[in-house]
């Protein structure tokens, strides 16, 4: 059996709370009256043993409301881990939500779909139409495959134009934007310099810098043309290559968000690395909790918005017994020299997920103004990579409306 009661308290009272009165089963009553009669006795037993009692004694009374809590499923399927819980919608509602959570391989990482259908079978079906979304947008901008519309754009490089699908040429627009507004630091056409270090970082060893420096002069999005009448994009120079890998997962959980949406489930959460995507709060909530590696960061509970965690705090190389980010500065070819971490909320994980990385190259200050001016709708914080003190960005609203943020500490702090 498998329940993720996490700091809430165990489903089954809320389950049975509204039509208790009506319930005629005996040991429930009795039962559940105790426990809510002895709250504050039963604070020292564990949610778990309790649920065990209930597994074991309920079916014998031939009860039909446990199931409120029992777990329906749990198995693996290919590349999918599935597991799901039942519980109560909101104290007024007698139908119930399925917790449902499936994760597959994507991306070169686990990605991770957590959402509440009406039923296991709709929650997994569900899912399934969102990771073959996740799936297509890879086969468009992964880097890694040879056979994906990014690599044969790469590969096309110098050659002229070509026509790409509207979901890359999207991305592709809005990271020259990105380009633009931060004068090359954050630039798309990395990709020459980012499979030098992945080379380095198997060998052990760091690349030369002659051929470091060579490699640097392919950098240039001002060489990467776009033409939105004819949704073409060219790379002027041979050798150039794209990559998306600071863009494409926050994208990809928008995606995702968007057809479990259109299957009706309007509760989920996306969560591949450091990016997380959110939908509406699990039955009963606030919104989705959220917690930091940073000890100065409070908890958040977010919903309706995106938030990525960027920074060498998190992911680095240790290499000849030097500390080398994994954000690597364009007009250097090495990794960031600032250590620090960047967490980043926004509308939509496409502005959360480049501008996080953003948030760990620019200076504080213009990145900041670059927010400020930019993207009044996005709330950041920058924490060193010491942990001493760290700036927060006041928050502006945004002129369509904020993403729906609570704060929150837990017990103890």
């Amino acid at each position: 059996m498998w329940v993720d009661l996490g700091s809430r308290k165990p489903a089954l009272y809320r389950g049975h709370g509204p039509n208790f009165a009506n319930h005629q089963c005996q040991v429930c009553r009795l039962t559940l009256a105790f426990w809510f009669g002895h709250g504050e006795d039963m604070r020292s037993v564990q949610p778990i043993w309790i649920l065990v009692f209930f597994e074991a004694c309920f079916p014998m009374s031939g009860c039909d409301r446990w199931p409120a809590v029992r777990a329906e499923e749990v198995r693996s399927q290919g590349n999918s881990a599935i597991a799901a819980v039942q519980g109560s919608t909101d104290a007024g509602e007698e139908s119930q939500l399925v917790r449902v959570r499936v994760s597959q391989f994507h991306m070169g990482m686990m990605v991770h779909l957590t959402l509440w259908a009406p039923s296991v079978e709709e929650g997994q079906l569900a899912a399934a139409a969102a990771f073959d979304r996740i799936r297509q947008i890879n086969q468009m901008m992964s880097d890694f495959e040879p056979g994906s519309e990014l690599s044969r754009l790469s590969g096309h490089a110098g050659m002229g134009s070509v026509a790409v699908s509207p979901e890359l040429f999207e991305v592709l627009q809005f990271a020259r934007r990105l380009a633009e507004l931060t004068d090359g630091l954050y630039d798309p056409t990395l990709g020459p310099v980012v499979r030098l270090w992945r080379k380095a970082r198997e060998s052990g060893q760091p690349p030369h810098a002659t051929l470091l420096e060579k490699t640097r002069q392919l950098v240039d999005y001002q060489a990467l043309l776009l033409d939105s009448n004819q949704q073409t994009a060219e790379l002027m120079r041979p050798g150039m290559q794209l990559d998306l890998g600071s863009i494409a997962k926050g994208y990809a959980g928008d995606a995702a968000l968007r057809i479990l949406r259109e299957q009706g489930i309007r509760s989920a959460a996306f969560e591949a690395g450091g990016d997380k995507v959110f939908g509406d709060p699990p039955p009963g909530e606030k919104g989705w909790m959220v917690e930091t590696p940073q000890p100065e960061a409070k908890p958040m509970q977010l919903a309706n918005c995106a938030v990525s965690i960027s920074g060498d705090t998190a992911q680095f190389i240790q290499m000849n017994g030097r500390h080398i980010s994994h954000v690597i500065d364009p007009n250097t070819g090495l990794g960031v020299s600032s250590r620090r971490m960047c967490i980043t909320v926004a509308p939509r994980g496409l502005l959360s997920d480049p501008l996080a990385t953003i948030g760990t190259i620019l200076p504080q200050a213009t990145y900041h103004a670059l927010l400020k001016e930019h993207f009044p709708e996005v709330r950041s914080t920058i924490f060193p990579g010491t942990g001493d003190n760290f700036i927060e960005k006041p928050r502006i609203p945004s002129p369509t409306g904020p993403p729906q943020l609570h704060e929150s500490r837990p017990k103890g702090r």
